[in-house]
């Protein structure tokens, strides 16, 4: 069912999916071994920002980052820039469960005002 489907690419990237993506985003500003405490709260941060979105939008979102169309692309991402395109990237998910609310509270019978007279 579709809503099935809007829930299952909705739903939130595991702990472990986090820690990987934010290590793959990481790698090409690698500065050598820090303390696991530093490594930590490190993925803390991360994990914080990131928990509410899918493992594919935080992919899409480090993919976007590193690509040509970002302009700050030389830079380090810093988790909150990583959130706000996880945003954009899920937005159709948004726009997927707003329609589904819409289509169980009506279903089929709109309210005059939205319907052609």
């Amino acid at each position: 069912m579709i809503s099935d489907a809007v829930d299952m690419a909705g739903k939130p990237a595991t702990f472990a999916e986090i820690c990987v993506l934010c290590l793959f985003s990481q790698t090409t500003h690698f500065v050598g071994t820090l303390p696991p405490v530093i490594t930590d709260l490190h993925n803390e941060a991360w994990l914080h920002h990131l928990s509410p979105y899918p493992a594919w939008a935080i992919k899409a979102a480090i993919f976007w980052w590193m690509g040509p169309d970002n302009p700050k692309r030389a830079s380090k991402a810093q988790p909150g820039d990583i959130a706000q395109r996880c945003k954009i990237e899920a937005g159709c998910i948004t726009a997927g469960q707003s329609h589904l609310a819409y289509w169980k509270k009506y279903q089929g019978h709109y309210p005059s005002f939205l319907t052609k007279n």
